[in-house]
């Protein structure tokens, strides 16, 4: 049997780790957005230099994600 000390530590992990995932979930899908804009950009034959003026990503970024995909 946990006593309260213990079971106070355990609820305060658990929502630390949940904070932890949400916030790493949210990077996640932030990146994934980006890149899927990366990618449709390339697509649209718009240059590297705008691409990354309107992702703040560097040409190298850029140039990694469309390596990728295939699109350079």
């Amino acid at each position: 049997m946990l006593s309260m000390d213990h079971y106070t530590y355990w609820k305060e992990g658990v929502a630390e780790g949940r904070a932890e995932g949400l916030v790493e979930g949210e990077n996640l899908g932030k990146a994934k957005a980006k890149t899927e804009v990366v990618v449709q950009m390339l697509r649209e034959n718009i240059s590297m230099q705008m691409i990354a003026k309107v992702t703040n990503l560097t040409l190298k970024e850029i140039n990694e994600i469309g390596k990728a995909q295939d699109l350079i």
